[in-house]
């Protein structure tokens, strides 16, 4: 048999090779766009508009916190529509006022 025949073991041997080579480039090149942001599919949150928390539902149904500038919303996600379900309360935690707490709480013992 001629060694450039599609059934020699040479010839499945250098397709193989190739469709690994192709598969390792494929990859990496899959890694520098996630790793340096390049395309424009990355999250960034350095604007006025975060994403904080996703819950999904369904299969196409989700929950999702924003925060847009100081205020915080929770979104309804469907396939046909987005809802605005709840604007949450920023809770501002005081540590002096645990302490307080604590200390009342010791005094009650």
């Amino acid at each position: 048999m001629p060694n450039g025949l599609p059934s020699s073991p040479a010839y499945l041997i250098k397709l193989v090779l190739g469709l690994v080579i192709v598969l390792m480039l494929f990859s990496a090149l899959a890694w520098l766009v996630r790793r340096f942001g390049l395309g424009g599919f990355t999250n960034s949150s350095t604007g006025e508009l975060n994403v904080l928390e996703s819950l999904s539902l369904g299969s196409r149904e989700r929950l999702i916190i924003v925060q847009v500038g100081k205020e915080k919303l929770l979104l309804g996600i469907t396939a046909g529509q987005i809802s605005k379900l709840h604007t949450l309360e920023t809770i501002q935690k005081n540590k002096t006022e645990f302490k307080d707490h604590l200390k009342q709480q010791q005094a009650q013992s």
